[in-house]
């Protein structure tokens, strides 16, 4: 029964990451986004369904949220000239990564967690001493300030 219902899940992600990465509508860094909450579920799910030994929230997650975090650091760096059209995608996952920090308030692994959550800071703090102008007016403009 278990592997039925994690088999039906794992092709509907798998359906889903390929719509989502077949639309020509959406841009690589919303692809990412996305596949971050496809796969997340996903994880959560297959950890649930083979005894939820924790290993999701522990570690994939985490791991999960800094692997999305690195990937929109190397596309704004490698893409400086569309850098404003990143700003709210970084401080998305950023946000995101920071959201880790509240797993061990609920008894899940610290370090995973914490590891997040700074490189969400370190990536805040690379957009700001790399971008600075670009940076700022850019959070400007998203938070109306």
């Amino acid at each position: 029964y278990n592997w039925a219902v994690i088999s039906v899940i794992s092709i509907i992600c798998a359906y889903l990451t390929y719509i989502c990465f077949t639309a020509s509508t959406l841009y690589i860094r919303q692809k990412l986004l996305i596949e971050f909450f496809i796969l997340t579920p996903l994880i959560i799910i297959i950890d649930i369904f083979t005894g939820f030994h924790k290993w999701s929230l522990n570690y994939a997650v985490s791991f999960l949220s800094l692997a999305l975090n690195i990937a929109m650091l190397l596309i704004a760096v490698i893409d400086r000239k569309y850098f404003n059209e990143y700003v709210s995608y970084i401080i998305s996952s950023s946000f995101i990564s920071m959201l880790m920090i509240s797993l061990p308030l609920f008894n899940f692994y610290y370090l995973s967690s914490l590891l997040a959550f700074s490189f969400a800071i370190i990536v805040i703090l690379t957009m700001i001493i790399l971008f600075n102008a670009d940076f700022i007016s850019s959070l400007k403009k998203i938070f109306h300030l």
